[in-house]
């Protein structure tokens, strides 16, 4: 079964990260798990800004990643961006987090079947995952999975 996986920043940065090695190795793993080309990374216009506020040294190793990987570039829509707002104001995320409920909006409305992050705080956490599951049923776009890393690297370990 192939996989449109969309990565948010956390996930293309987390690379080099200085200061959890056992992040650092998972990223790595999960990276060398979709660069068989079994599934498809998503990235979006969200993704691309924050990756180009990046330090260059950041900048050129997530080029680097996304080079190897089987990759589609997602666009904002109207439609993205009223749903995110939708998140915000219904209070799935907080106002601050608005750049969070971006992707999670962008990766809905393509259709995407799974939002990696390492953001425990505003993504990867079961309360949020409902409110935006209720949401987008209320709404009527599709569920998303919002996953870390590893999530999909113990289910995939059957996939080679």
């Amino acid at each position: 079964m192939s996989l449109r996986v969309y990565l948010d920043t956390s996930v293309l940065g987390a690379d080099l990260d200085t200061e959890s090695t056992e992040r650092v190795d998972a990223t790595r793993r999960f990276f060398t798990w979709l660069a068989q080309g079994k599934h498809v990374a998503c990235v979006s216009a969200v993704t691309r800004r924050e990756v180009d506020d990046a330090p260059e040294r950041i900048r050129a190793r997530i080029r680097e990643i996304l080079a190897g990987l089987n990759l589609e570039i997602l666009g904002e829509t109207d439609d993205s961006i009223a749903l995110a707002r939708a998140y915000v104001e219904r209070g799935a995320l907080g106002p601050n987090a608005f750049d969070d409920a971006r992707h999670l909006a962008i990766a809905a409305v393509h259709g995407v079947d799974i939002v990696v992050s390492w953001n425990f705080r505003h993504m990867v956490n079961y309360f949020k995952r409902q409110r935006v599951h209720a949401i987008n049923l209320e709404l009527g776009w599709p569920l998303v999975g919002i996953v870390a890393p590893t999530e999909l690297l113990e289910e995939g370990q059957d996939d080679g």
